[in-house]
């Protein structure tokens, strides 16, 4: 995998997430909280912090998930909707991923993108939001409505960042709601990667 030594705490489950969708066909990909910063360590949409040719200096305490599955995927038949509702996030992402057609960037909050999305999803990356009590209601929130609208692939798996194993993260009631709900632990570590029980990995 591409800049596989740059994924730090996030390594393990990355490389798991990106071996189960590289062989699909029409990979559905939704992000929800994008790619925030040029620079790991130091939140900053300055273009003076984005080296697009210096990968180690990209912004990998934050995971850099969006140009990291985009470079990736380059040879797939993929589509990425990633989403944020802060405008800087949105300028950096914009930075990072350039014109590729198949990153398709929304400005609004996780909730009204997923009430208006109707196409069935391959992987979804929940990073949105700060760690904090909100942003764990938000993460039950659109769990909830993705269970009950239906909206996950029969194959399909979650990733979960920022949720350490042993401490209360950002999936504090949406990983419960999860697992008693059709879903099942793949790997847990720094981020929790789950798919449905009907699938045999």
């Amino acid at each position: 995998m591409l800049y596989e030594e740059f994924l730090r705490q996030r390594k393990n489950t990355f490389l798991k997430t990106f071996d189960l969708i590289k062989d699909k066909e029409n990979i559905i990909i939704v992000e929800l909280g994008t790619s925030r910063s040029f620079k790991s360590w130091g939140i900053s949409s300055d273009l003076k912090d984005w080296s697009p040719n210096s990968p180690k200096n990209w912004a990998w305490s934050d995971g850099c998930f969006t140009r990291l599955f985009t470079d990736n995927l380059k040879d797939k038949d993929y589509t990425i909707y990633t989403i944020d509702p802060c405008s800087s996030a949105i300028k950096v992402v914009r930075t990072m991923c350039g014109d590729n057609s198949n990153v398709k960037i929304h400005q609004t909050t996780s909730t009204e993108f997923l009430k208006d999305f109707d196409d069935k999803i391959d992987l979804l990356y929940m990073d949105h939001l700060e760690s904090g009590e909100e942003a764990c209601k938000v993460h039950l929130q659109d769990a909830k409505y993705i269970v009950e609208k239906n909206m996950m692939n029969e194959d399909s798996i979650i990733l979960i960042d920022d949720c350490p194993l042993n401490q209360i993260g950002k999936g504090k009631y949406s990983i419960p709601y999860l697992l008693k709900n059709g879903y099942e632990t793949v790997i847990h570590e720094y981020q929790m990667l789950l798919n449905k029980k009907s699938k045999q990995l």
